[in-house]
């Protein structure tokens, strides 16, 4: 089976840690007997804007073409302003940046199925290439259309529910996001398949690093974020600054407009001594940290599937999410971790002070953990269900090999 993947959510050498989850559904898929190339859209601003900003610069310098780990993917360009400005154009207008180079690749590489990940602007595009070649496509929705591309304004949202009418599929990645659809969107349920994303490899497996991250002694326990307030991270700090005691350290890894202001907080909370922060570190350093840590805490909101959450249950660790914001999906409280309330100090205080008091019941944790992870949430699971989606096209708009 050939498939066409448009996603403007992919790894370039300018950013090679961005859109990572559709990588290495990519790369499982091909394992599973699919070939693919990828196109991955990269935002153009007219003059001067594309000279405003270091963002801006660093987008014209990716290449046309390039090859990662085997795989072809494409970087035509299309117009798109700053700030959201006319988001709801950027459709549109990825569609006019990307349907030749989309019909040569069609002559060489004659694609069964078309793959978009968001739907605006990837799917709004997907569509017109799927009209004008008489192709099958669907679409993949991981978050940001629900949480946030639906509010920016009615056109975008209209574009959005749209798109997933006339996709032959529409995947969710957790059963969160249809609650929004059947709430906002009311996209007919025969559309709608959930299929949970996985975590990479590299974190089923123990890391061989040496180096400690931690000082001995004291309970480990991580956050990996980006930081931005709906991450949680102030809460986690106020938190552990309620207990009475200081046998835990605290490492957070990720960077972000927050750094400052938590650094700050950290210090008016007295446990600065007990808090590291490492900044943006590498997929495998963030391995190295889950296996050495006890406990990982992301007291989020607003997560469509929080990836990171099952790549630390992988790691054993004991971990800490809220009620209501998708994470139930991954983990069962009291089981094989803690669910609490969402922005609640005193919850999260009750939750740490629990784990840091019972080694065995964060063990007990980890090890179900582990379990439940293997079964649920590898890219091999994902992509042999996203396959059979691919499967099910075949009575419609030609012939799915």
């Amino acid at each position: 089976m050939k498939v066409l993947i448009i996603s403007h959510m992919y790894p370039s050498s300018m950013q090679p840690v961005y859109g990572t989850f559709v990588h290495e559904q990519v790369k499982e898929l091909i394992r599973q007997g699919c070939e693919v190339r990828v196109i991955s859209p990269i935002k153009s601003a007219p003059f001067p804007i594309n000279l405003m900003s270091d963002k801006w610069r660093k987008f014209s310098q990716i290449p046309m073409m390039e090859e990662r780990e085997g795989i072809k993917v494409y970087h035509p360009r299309y117009l798109s302003l700053p700030k959201n400005i006319l988001f709801e154009r950027n459709g549109s207008n990825m569609y006019k940046g990307i349907k030749n180079l989309v019909k040569e690749i069609k002559s060489e590489f004659d694609f069964d199925v078309i793959h978009a990940h968001v739907a605006l602007p990837d799917g709004v595009a997907a569509n017109k290439i799927s009209s004008d070649l008489d192709v099958p496509f669907v679409v993949t929705i991981h978050g940001e259309d629900f949480f946030k591309s639906i509010h920016l304004n009615d056109k975008s949202k209209l574009l959005i529910k749209k798109t997933m009418n006339q996709a032959e599929k529409v995947i969710l990645v957790s059963e969160r996001l249809n609650k929004i659809n059947r709430e906002h969107l009311q996209v007919p349920q025969e559309k709608i398949k959930v299929i949970h994303n996985g975590i990479n490899d590299l974190f089923l497996e123990k890391s061989t690093a040496r180096k400690s991250y931690f000082p001995s002694g004291k309970t480990k326990i991580l956050s990996v974020s980006h930081l931005v307030p709906r991450k949680g991270i102030e809460y986690n700090l106020k938190a552990l600054g309620k207990l009475k005691h200081r046998n835990f350290h605290y490492v957070i890894a990720g960077d972000g407009p927050e750094r400052v202001t938590l650094e700050q907080l950290t210090k008016q909370l007295g446990i600065e001594e007990n808090v590291t922060f490492l900044g943006a570190i590498d997929p495998r350093v963030v391995k190295e940290l889950m296996d050495e840590s006890e406990v990982f805490s992301l007291p989020s909101w607003n997560e469509a599937f929080g990836v990171v959450y099952i790549e630390a249950m992988a790691s054993e660790n004991a971990v800490i999410g809220c009620l209501g914001e998708g994470v139930e999906e991954i983990i069962t409280s009291k089981e094989d971790g803690l669910l609490v309330p969402s922005k609640d100090e005193q919850s999260l205080t009750e939750a740490f002070k629990y784990l840091i008091e019972n080694p065995a019941v964060r063990s007990q944790f980890g090890t179900k953990a582990v379990s439940k992870v293997n079964e649920n949430f590898t890219w091999k699971k994902n992509a042999s269900e996203i396959i059979n989606v691919y499967k099910g096209l075949e009575n419609v708009k030609g012939d799915i090999k």
